[in-house]
């Protein structure tokens, strides 16, 4: 189903696409792949529902035990930067330690 989504976003067909992801994570709750398809879909419409759609992929992912991408850590923390919920000085210190996280270990 999730391949029918991506062909939606390849024609530019974003609405029916958006649709398809929904349907996927409605279908499949533990998908985290559809949510995280789902928040791209909507971040340029409904900036709070892309970040509820991340939040719930890395919940996901954070409870399969899979490595948490970064891009999903750093999309996150910008959406909340752009709700004014994060002052730049706390992006910058999750950024760090993300980084720290990911590259010093």
């Amino acid at each position: 189903m999730k391949a029918v989504g991506h062909i939606y976003v390849q024609l530019g067909q974003n609405e029916k696409a958006l649709e398809i992801f929904s349907k996927a994570a409605r279908i499949d709750p533990r998908d985290a792949q559809a949510f995280m398809e789902l928040g791209e879909l909507l971040i340029s419409s409904d900036a709070g529902a892309a970040l509820d759609a991340f939040k719930i992929a890395l919940s996901l992912i954070k409870k399969g035990d899979e490595e948490v991408p970064i891009e999903l850590l750093n999309i996150i923390g910008v959406l909340y930067f752009e709700k004014g919920e994060f002052d730049a000085m706390q992006l910058f210190q999750i950024v760090s330690f993300t980084f720290k996280l990911f590259h010093f270990v």
